[in-house]
């Protein structure tokens, strides 16, 4: 099968682009032909091609600003991507997102090649979701067009693959029926792989003796909680620190400095996926702040993956698909939305090696069984082959 995807996003950054590219490379595996078309890093006039494990990666020529570039609102890539589409052939194309650099090259495919549009909705940006963060005019524009753009294309296309099930129930809704495929985040069991803990802790100079806590992502949504709740745990324990791998999260470090406790913090920033599994391995608990509030109902955490490829235990809240997974698989610790609940439970899995090993263990073969993008990649070419046997409507 030749296969098109479309991610709005820039090559190698942000989580549209990782799990667009997640799905490619182990459709690849199955015996298929992926090309995915992406934005380019640098300005750039010119396609730039590459092969990376397997699939065609398409940098889309673009000289409008980062954010344009990066959010799918660029009339160069909507312009140059349609360049694309109709100067190839394909059996099926699968937009990720709903912005107009994706679905308008995806649309005029289906018209003029009558091929199968399938969407992925990974993230509720409309009203009740992300549009509801944004206070400045020109934000509340753009939540108001999301909205718009969200409810036309999971409409129309001829399938649907969904993050979760509170998507899945707004996707049954939408289009009066129930045929979508759920398709969670998955792990790269092949990137990340548990490391020895000591080893990859003299390595970046850590002490063997002190308990480490990570907090892996890019999400602000959670960080006043995230912050009040390592405040909560260090009055508990003087000797733990976090390791925060990703953006920079104003809220939190401003909160945690206020509390005098911000030697304790130490923030790594962006690191690349090599290096990710490094400082995985250096922690002994994995938090996943996950409040009950919509914006987190419509997303799903892609650090989870993480965590569970390095074979981690991980403390969250029962929020969304999380409450059903920990239930069902035993990988960590599910606590109430409370600062203080959430920094017992992971002082108490601190404390407990033994019950760490267990929920590691439990973790990592999740990771490689049922949530191991590959599998997930399985469920998807099945998909693809039961929206292909359809009559294009």
């Amino acid at each position: 099968m030749k296969i098109l995807m479309l991610t709005y996003e820039i090559k190698d950054q942000g989580g549209n682009f990782i799990r667009a590219f997640s799905l490619a490379k182990n459709l690849v595996k199955l015996n298929h032909k992926v090309t995915l078309l992406t934005g380019n890093p640098t300005i750039n006039l010119h396609y730039k091609s590459s092969i990376i494990d397997g699939v065609k990666l398409i940098e889309v020529p673009d000289i409008f600003p980062k954010r344009l570039r990066h959010d799918g609102w660029s009339p160069m890539q909507i312009f140059f991507r349609c360049v694309y589409v109709l100067t190839h052939r394909f059996d099926l194309v699968h937009g990720f997102g709903h912005r107009p650099s994706v679905i308008i090259p995806c649309l005029l495919y289906r018209l003029l090649y009558k091929k199968p549009y399938v969407a992925d909705w990974a993230d509720l940006w409309g009203l009740g979701g992300i549009a509801t963060l944004r206070h400045k005019f020109i934000g509340k524009i753009e939540g108001f067009i999301d909205d718009i753009l969200e409810k036309f294309t999971y409409k129309s296309v001829n399938g649907i693959s969904v993050i979760n099930t509170y998507l899945q129930k707004k996707v049954v809704n939408l289009r009066k029926s129930s045929d979508n495929l759920l398709l969670q985040v998955g792990s790269d069991i092949e990137v990340i792989k548990p490391l020895n803990k000591n080893l990859m802790r003299k390595k970046y100079g850590f002490s063997l003796h002190i308990p480490i806590l990570i907090h892996l992502g890019n999400a602000s949504y959670d960080a006043e909680f995230l912050a009040k709740t390592f405040i909560e745990l260090k009055k508990i324990n003087q000797k733990v620190i976090m390791l925060h791998i990703g953006k920079y999260m104003y809220e939190f470090e401003n909160l945690i400095n206020q509390s005098g406790f911000g030697n304790a913090v130490i923030n790594k920033g962006f690191v690349s996926h090599d290096h990710i599994q490094e400082l995985l391995a250096c922690g002994d608990v994995m938090c996943l702040p996950y409040t009950h509030k919509t914006i987190n109902l419509g997303r799903y955490p892609n650090k989870i993956g993480d965590y569970l490829a390095a074979g981690k235990p991980i403390v969250t809240n029962p929020t969304g698909d999380m409450k059903n997974l920990f239930n069902k698989t035993k990988i960590g610790i599910l606590v109430k939305e409370s600062p203080i609940k959430m920094a017992k439970a992971i002082n108490q899995l601190l404390k407990n090696k033994r019950l760490q090993y267990q929920y590691g263990k439990n973790a990592r073969k999740l990771a490689e069984d049922n949530l191991s993008w590959l599998k997930l990649s399985k469920n998807l070419q099945k998909y693809y082959l039961s929206v292909l046997s359809k009559k294009l409507s």
